[in-house]
């Protein structure tokens, strides 16, 4: 057979030279690829992209245990990580909420782990939050061959699988989240607060969550998503959630002087913390600082999340505390009412935001009584301008008779429990022109158990449809654990019979909500979590 040559034309057009983009550009437009599977794509088209993709891929690594193949994800990330130092340079955050206690870990995994950690130098920010996952030889290894790390969330319940004096070599935390604190990991938090102190100026956030039996801590079944997750942990936890005793009053004011740089505090299910210690860390974090660099700016706490704390009285720190009647806040978290409140105060929550009125932008409220009177959570008349986030344990502002968008014009999440009688107000309110491009997530939440007995009112997708047509800037909605992101499309109108034929309009499309686009949550499920 003859050879077959191919010439090219001396009419045809040569070849486009190749593209080439400055390097400024790689990240601008890698921004825009939130999938890790598209980052990965990306990573493929040249050393360039490879590059930058990675910059990105690598930052923020994570395990958690709704993901599709979690299980097999861990030994594979640890792995790579281990053996491509190019790649584990890379790696600023960590975040394991996944990996196995130690009577069930593979000893190939617990050495690749210990290869892996020990190859992370500009690692920042760690979460290990699995219940007694954490080892002595994991403790070490984060306390020696990480001097970058400023962040760290923990689960703090040693239970014999870690020794609690380790934690006193972490000298440079800024940011600390302790889940579950046992008695020997309490016993030493107020020598530990004094050397981050000493070594490292001093915490800045601080969160504590009380003690969790530990069959609330349940792996996921592998292939299980988000909302089986959230199901599942959301009703094991309530039937087993203890508060803690161990969190006293001595401690906070003893370990006071300590947390004088606070602008971020969490304390969650304490039975012995009471007003006068809440109190005084306020007060201390807004004392004129020793510093005299940090003298130029505003101190105190921002950031206050007090959540089912039953001898914390609100009424008695709206009195007390500077930093309440202070125009400080930006976040505020409270459980409301206590039994150390007075229930007839209707105007306790109003009084309590009023100063706050031009700074606060999250408010988040809940309630421990399954029928306490809607009444109590009255939106302050003198609006909040620059509110972002409302989560209600209560429609009570669906009721009122009041231009909603007007008193919050920023709002971009809005979560509260809706009955079917106000689900009409509810398509009102975020059809509302103030709000078509501002408001991003409405999630209806779960009213009490027993609010409209069994068989109550609940949306289905037609409604939910319904509501994310009506919010035009709407990009989520969803109802309990359901999550749904939402899908806008320009079509042409083909239906004959339509006055609007040959015009574009459109189509709306909920997807459900997909974990692998990356480590976040639904919006919802993220409240109370400042930490990071």
């Amino acid at each position: 057979m003859d050879n077959i040559h191919l010439t090219r034309s001396p009419s045809s057009s040569p070849p486009p030279p190749p593209l080439i983009l400055p390097l400024e550009l790689f990240p601008l437009v890698l921004s825009h690829l939130q999938s890790p599977a598209h980052l990965r794509s990306a990573s493929l088209v040249s050393r360039a992209f490879n590059r930058f993709a990675n910059e990105i891929l690598y930052q923020h690594c994570w395990v958690k245990p709704w993901e599709k193949g979690a299980e097999a994800k861990l030994p594979l990330l640890f792995d790579t990580l281990g053996r491509v130092p190019e790649l584990s340079k890379l790696v600023r955050k960590l975040e394991i909420r996944s990996y196995p206690p130690p009577i069930n870990l593979p000893p190939s995994l617990a050495s690749t782990t210990l290869l892996t950690l020990l190859s992370l130098p500009n690692i920042t920010s760690l979460s290990w939050t699995r219940d007694r996952s954490l080892s002595t030889a994991l403790l070490s290894v984060i306390s020696s061959c990480m001097p970058n790390l400023v962040e760290l969330e923990l689960n703090a319940h040693s239970g014999g699988v870690f020794e609690p004096e380790g934690l006193l070599k972490i000298e440079g935390l800024k940011r600390l989240g302790l889940i579950m604190p046992d008695r020997g990991v309490v016993g030493l938090l107020g020598r530990w607060f004094e050397i981050l102190k000493e070594k490292g100026g001093g915490l800045e956030r601080l969160s504590i969550i009380a003690q969790v039996s530990s069959s609330s801590f349940l792996l996921l079944e592998p292939g299980k998503g988000f909302s089986d997750y959230l199901t599942q942990s959301v009703s094991v936890f309530a039937l087993n959630a203890q508060s803690s005793p161990l969190v006293t009053d001595e401690l906070l004011i003893e370990a006071a002087p300590s947390l004088s740089n606070l602008t971020h505090l969490s304390l969650t299910s304490l039975t012995k913390v009471s007003t006068a210690s809440v109190l005084l860390l306020l007060v201390t974090a807004s004392l004129p600082s020793e510093n005299p660099r940090s003298s130029y700016y505003p101190r105190g706490i921002t950031h206050l999340s007090l959540e089912h704390l039953p001898r914390v009285s609100l009424s008695e720190l709206q009195v007390a505390s500077p930093s309440l009647s202070a125009p400080s806040f930006t976040y505020l978290s409270l459980t409301y009412p206590t039994p150390s409140s007075e229930p007839s105060d209707e105007l306790l929550i109003s009084n309590i935001l009023a100063p706050h009125e031009k700074t606060l932008q999250t408010l988040h409220l809940s309630t421990p009584i399954p029928k306490f009177p809607s009444t109590h959570f009255i939106l302050p008349s003198f609006g909040l301008p620059n509110l972002t986030l409302l989560s209600l344990p209560s429609p009570i502002f669906l009721k009122l008779d009041l231009d909603l968008p007007s008193l919050l014009p920023n709002l971009k999440w809005l979560f509260l429990p809706v009955q079917g009688h106000l689900w009409s107000r509810l398509l009102e309110v975020v059809g509302s022109g103030s709000w078509e491009q501002g408001l991003r997530t409405v999630h209806v939440v779960s009213p009490h158990a027993g609010a409209e007995g069994r068989g109550a009112w609940e949306p289905g997708m037609a409604e939910l449809g319904e509501m994310a047509k009506k919010g035009k800037g709407l990009k989520q909605v969803g109802f309990r654990t359901r999550c749904y992101d939402v899908h806008r499309f320009e079509e042409i109108d083909t239906d004959y019979w339509s006055k609007n034929v040959g015009k574009t309009k459109e189509r709306v499309e909920l997807v459900r909500f997909d974990t692998e686009l990356g480590g976040r949550v639904p919006d919802v499920f993220s409240l109370g979590r400042f930490l990071g």
